[in-house]
């Protein structure tokens, strides 16, 4: 799950909530197992709910502990 590979390059990597991510969309695709139209849709949906602001690479965790709730239970 995208969601689950933002935490983890924010708590381990970065150590912060707002960073550059060093990744492509193909990048998180193939991390999570899943396509990269649908790691894209999904980073939408996280925008779209409130859970994270994305601008090119740059990306914001705005609500932590909901990104880390739909990332453990879908």
């Amino acid at each position: 799950m995208p969601g689950h590979i933002l935490i983890c390059i924010s708590d381990r990597i970065f150590k912060t909530d707002e960073f550059v991510l060093p990744l492509s969309r193909k990048d998180l695709a193939e991390l999570s197992g899943m396509s990269s139209e649908t790691v894209i849709r999904m980073l939408k949906k996280f925008h779209d709910d409130g859970l994270i602001q994305l601008d090119g690479k740059n990306f914001r965790i705005l609500d932590y502990e909901r990104l880390k709730q739909v990332s453990e239970k879908g």
